[in-house]
């Protein structure tokens, strides 16, 4: 089965008997977790697990017991890989694009962005064939090298990007890091995968936000007793005062 390398993320899938010390998985189809080909537990990621009935086998980052994955719906692409031969640009430095163009993807997502330059050099982002906006001088600056001899290669750099919402609009973010002189990239190296589940990004209400102050208060209760008490009804009487206050601000 053909190996598919999960950028490494913020989000933690935590792993019953996986050591503390390994730095990275292999998943089973059934998304059971895989060290030296033995099972030390197992994880549920819609994600994951289309990449697994794809017949591809997940290689994950792991840390302290977890294995290590972007947000929700950020660990496939949501668009193809050019047709053309291309080199995967490892992870690097994040680069917020200058978008020229709105991009036609939901957030959040990963998609596959394909570096170039325009005629005055400088660095170009393609989406699907199509220029999105560009990268500021100092990632031109630190890109430049791989991308000019990647071009004398005829090959494509493509880095992966990332996309959030702010203010009801869609920004980009391009991780990616220059490849060694010496180094052979490897060419095409990804299977033409797109991200095909549906993804719900998990949210948190002010309410239970509340709830979580509270739990808190009860373990500082527990730990310091006498220190506690004099706080405590302090401590409840603004948590119900901001739950009040944003009751009334809602059914205005």
């Amino acid at each position: 089965m053909a190996m598919y390398e999960v950028p490494s993320g913020s989000r933690r899938l935590p792993v019953e008997h996986l050591l503390d010390d390994v730095p990275s998985v292999t998943l089973t189809p059934d998304l059971d977790v895989l060290v030296d080909g033995e099972v030390v537990g197992s994880v549920e990621d819609a994600e994951l697990r289309q990449l697994a009935e794809a017949g591809l086998t997940p290689v994950v980052a792991a840390e302290r017991g977890a294995l290590l994955v972007p947000p929700a719906g950020q660990v496939l692409p949501v668009n193809r890989p050019p047709r053309a031969p291309w080199a995967l640009l490892p992870g690097g430095a994040r680069y917020p694009a200058d978008l020229s163009e709105p991009l036609s993807v939901e957030t959040p997502a990963q998609v596959l962005v394909s570096l170039g330059f325009d005629d005055a050099g400088e660095v170009v982002l393609c989406v699907d064939g199509e220029v999105v906006g560009e990268l500021d001088p100092t990632a031109g600056e630190a890109l430049t090298p791989t991308l000019r001899r990647l071009e004398e290669r005829g090959l494509i750099a493509v880095a992966r990007g990332y996309t959030t919402s702010a203010d009801g609009e869609t920004a980009l973010t391009v991780n990616a890091g220059p490849i060694d002189a010496d180094e052979a990239p490897a060419i095409s190296p990804l299977p033409p995968i797109v991200r095909e589940v549906d993804v719900a990004p998990a949210t948190t209400s002010f309410f239970a936000t509340v709830d979580a102050e509270a739990a808190a208060l009860v373990a500082d209760t527990q730990e310091s007793p006498a220190e506690a008490t004099r706080g405590e009804g302090k401590a409840r009487a603004s948590l119900f005062a901001a739950a009040a206050i944003t009751a009334l601000v809602l059914a205005g």
